[in-house]
């Protein structure tokens, strides 16, 4: 019957304006406007069964995300 998206993080760097979001079944998001309009970011496939918990920025809006797998 079909599945809901989650997003469970959200990151945003206030100095280079880029954000990232990550949710379930791989869900990522990017943003380069501070948030205020965001993209759908596809992933491998290897990692559409995960789901993406927590993501982290540095200054230059580089970072990380942590999944459950």
């Amino acid at each position: 019957k079909g599945f809901a998206l989650a997003i469970y993080d959200v990151a945003v760097d206030g100095n280079s304006n880029v954000g990232w979001a990550v949710g379930n079944n791989g869900f990522l998001l990017n943003s380069m406007d501070a948030g205020h309009s965001w993209q759908r970011v596809d992933v491998p496939v290897a990692l559409g069964s995960t789901w993406l918990r927590g993501v982290t920025l540095v200054a230059d809006g580089r970072g990380s995300a942590v999944g459950s797998n």
